[in-house]
């Protein structure tokens, strides 16, 4: 079992400079081609012309940040094989290219931004060389100018809330956000992981029995239903064995191939279950039978713990072989020491 830097601490965090790779500003990384809709407030602070770019509301960051997007997005990855476990959010899925996933989650909706992950990566040895390991979806925010004693402000009133364990939420009502995990060789990163996560908008809130047919209908009847009480909400689990097969309540893989549904929870991957589907639906304070926030997580298990020991192994076997470059050039080209 391999696991991911967000795993909780006693697993060690893979730090990458992920900040000059994909999605940072609309660079697609090195030796990519630049992607669209890269989050805006990673460009730099001075615009063309030497202007500050100024004020905007989210609508026109969006629009400056996604100008080069062009949707639908073209996916050239052979499709699921027919009569194989559904394994997409949206049309968004494992296998995809790093590319084709950054195309496909921002064309969902027209407010989305993106920016490479640059807190999350796998506990592997990169021999140097820089990865990228995903990337994440947003709502576009306003550009607000602010003085230094607003921010100072802002700052307080973040720490006044969190000392008073107010309820804090990462989405305003009607927003969504993503979570792509990717692995593999620079320019050649496959998805091995997809979280979703929508707040349904005030008075357009679902019922959890809709909610719950919806993801039935689209995933199938789950391994696992686990009703967390009025205030946690429910949980459905779809995990499938290496016959590609659900695992029944109370088998063993169970506990070795959960994942939790939250984009931001650690994620193991590994080579016993081939796919996981997890949902949690947070129900609506005081009204449980409604539904706040949905979470939808697809883990390629088996296929994401190939992908990234088969990284691990390529990067080590390029690093051996540079290794040897330069033993065989310096014993060519460089004078020996005189003794």
């Amino acid at each position: 079992m391999i696991h991911s830097g967000r795993r909780a601490a006693g697993w060690p965090l893979l730090i990458v400079a992920l900040g000059a790779l994909g999605g940072c500003g609309k660079s697609g990384g090195p030796g990519q081609a630049p992607l669209a809709g890269a989050d805006p407030r990673n460009q730099p602070a001075v615009a063309s012309g030497g202007a500050t770019p100024g004020d905007a509301s989210a609508e026109q960051v969006a629009k400056e940040a996604r100008a080069d997007l062009d949707c639908p997005a073209k996916i050239a990855t052979t499709a699921r094989q027919a009569g194989a476990p559904v394994d997409d959010i949206q049309g968004v899925r494992p296998g995809l290219t790093y590319e084709e996933a950054w195309n496909a989650v921002l064309c969902t909706n027209g407010m989305l931004v993106a920016s490479a992950q640059s807190d999350h990566g796998f506990n592997i040895n990169t021999y140097g060389q820089k990865l990228r390991q995903g990337f994440n979806a947003h709502y576009a925010a306003a550009r607000v100018t602010r003085t230094g004693r607003q921010i100072v402000q802002e700052m307080e009133r973040e720490a006044s809330a969190r000392g008073m364990n107010a309820v804090r939420h990462d989405l305003d009502p009607g927003q969504s956000r993503w979570l792509v995990d990717t692995m593999g060789l620079p320019g050649q990163e496959r998805v091995l992981s997809v979280a979703h996560r929508e707040r349904f908008p005030a008075g357009g809130n679902p019922s959890a029995a809709s909610t719950q047919a919806s993801l039935v209908q689209k995933y199938g009847t789950p391994s696992h239903l686990r009703d967390n009480g009025p205030d946690a909400g429910v949980e459905l689990i779809w995990e499938y064995d290496t016959q590609g097969h659900l695992v029944p309540d109370g088998s063993q893989l169970y506990s070795h191939c959960w994942a939790d549904p939250d984009p931001d929870a650690g994620l193991s991957v590994n080579p016993d279950c081939t796919l996981g589907v997890y949902a949690r639906l947070k129900p609506v304070r005081g009204t449980p039978g409604l539904v706040d926030v949905l979470d939808v997580k697809v883990v390629a298990l088996a296929d994401g713990y190939r992908l990234v020991t088969q990284a691990e192994a390529q990067l080590k076997q390029q690093d051996q072989q540079r290794q040897a470059q330069a033993v065989e050039s310096a014993s060519k080209d460089v004078k020996a020491p005189s003794l």
